[in-house]
């Protein structure tokens, strides 16, 4: 009995991080800074590690969608990873410039990828 009990809770857990994870890939295509925000309360590293079917991250869909502000604050809140990579190799740098985004998100990403690399030589 426990047994059943303990498997339906972890079914259920799996289905709400699934349900986050996909509210928090459509905030961030339609640049919904606040629900990522709220969101991001209780399941901070459930947006981090969110995927769509093409590998796509939060990051991703707001560096392709042009969404400056959204981009920051995954990168400096919920620590995204710049560098990850979608199911065809691109970083969200190489969406941004692929959708000829607002140079500001390309320059963002483009100076968080410079600091990061120093401070990895650097350590």
């Amino acid at each position: 009995d426990n047994d059943v009990i303990a498997k339906a809770s972890a079914s259920l857990s799996e289905q709400k991080i699934q349900q986050v994870q996909t509210e928090a890939l459509n905030f961030a295509a339609v640049g919904d800074n606040e629900g990522l925000r709220i969101l991001s309360i209780k399941h901070a590293s459930h947006i981090a590690s969110a995927r769509n079917e093409d590998g796509e991250t939060c990051l991703h869909l707001a560096a392709k969608a042009g969404h400056v502000s959204v981009c920051r604050w995954l990168v400096r809140e919920v620590k995204s990873d710049t560098d990850c990579k979608d199911c065809f190799g691109r970083s969200p740098l190489d969406v941004a410039m692929l959708a000829e985004n607002d140079t500001s998100i390309i320059s963002f990403l483009q100076k968080h990828e410079s600091e990061r690399a120093t401070a990895s030589a650097l350590s």
